[in-house]
């Protein structure tokens, strides 16, 4: 039945394949490159920001809104961390990371972050990113606050990694500067490729250590000929990334913080966008229990 569960799970969003005899037979390397096929299959959009996307894996877009809006924003998000609303807490070692769902924020209380979340330049942003209609509601929409606690310890976002093994895509407005002493989102440009090297790497990996968020080493960067970029950028700007690049955070000095108002959209990459991820959990949960 093991194996049977870890078969089903092909044409899942699942990280990875947990069958050491399956990885050796390249099913997780299989998986990838039918998920990068399947989404060089749907078509390509022509705006400017989506084409960069798709070259470089990353854009960032300074003064996304008008000072007002931002600073409507900026307040709504600071009144939701002071309240008593229900946050996810994670500690990642060095950082502490809150995010508040939009579903727990109500709109007639929150009305400017409501709104921003139906912005229908990021509503289009993820459809020409992820190359398919997209509701970005239906996945995690959040108030976010990253403080760093213990600038001594490690923290686990620090080490450039891929968030999975297939095209997926992050953004952020932020809602306060990020400066020099600041915990940064650093990207590798023209990471979000998948070259041949990569795959070798991907295969090995499934092999042994198999590692979801498979970590970066020194190596493989300076192998791949690129370089990583800093995101030290001005309040309201947004930064969007397609996060199978190889991405992490900078840890930042102690006390400091980082607010914004984050989308993660991490579709089913084997099923057209009308289809719900939940639905196909619920049918491989009753086939394999």
């Amino acid at each position: 039945m093991g194996t049977l569960r870890e078969i089903l799970k092909i044409p899942s969003p699942s990280k990875t394949i947990e069958s050491r005899p399956l990885n050796q037979l390249g099913l997780q390397t299989f998986r990838t490159v039918a998920a990068h096929l399947l989404y060089k299959m749907r078509g390509r959009s022509d705006n400017a920001l989506a084409m960069q996307l798709y070259e470089n894996g990353v854009v960032h877009v300074p003064n996304f809104l008008p000072n007002d809006h931002l600073e409507e924003l900026t307040r709504e998000a600071v009144r939701a961390l002071k309240s008593d609303v229900r946050r996810d807490r994670h500690d990642h070692g060095a950082s502490e990371l809150e995010q508040i769902r939009l579903s727990d924020l109500k709109a007639e209380d929150y009305p400017a972050i409501h709104a921003f979340y139906s912005h229908p330049v990021i509503g289009c942003l993820f459809g020409a990113a992820e190359r398919r209609k997209v509701d970005i509601r239906r996945y995690l929409c959040c108030v976010e606050r990253l403080t760093v606690r213990h600038a001594e310890q490690m923290d686990r976002e620090a080490s450039l990694h891929v968030d999975t093994f297939f095209n997926n895509h992050k953004c952020w407005l932020l809602l306060s500067d990020v400066g020099p002493n600041d915990p940064a989102f650093v990207y590798v440009p023209r990471s979000n490729h998948l070259t041949l090297e990569r795959l070798r790497h991907i295969y090995s990996e499934s092999r042994g250590a198999n590692q979801g968020s498979r970590r970066i080493r020194e190596e493989e960067l300076q192998r791949s000929g690129l370089v990583e970029q800093q995101f030290r950028v001005a309040k309201g700007t947004l930064v969007m990334a397609n996060t199978f690049g190889f991405h992490r955070r900078e840890p930042g000095a102690e006390g400091t913080s980082r607010l914004a108002l984050h989308v993660s959209v991490r579709a089913n990459p084997f099923l057209p966008g009308a289809v719900h991820d939940a639905s196909v959990a619920r049918w491989l949960a009753h086939v394999v229990r």
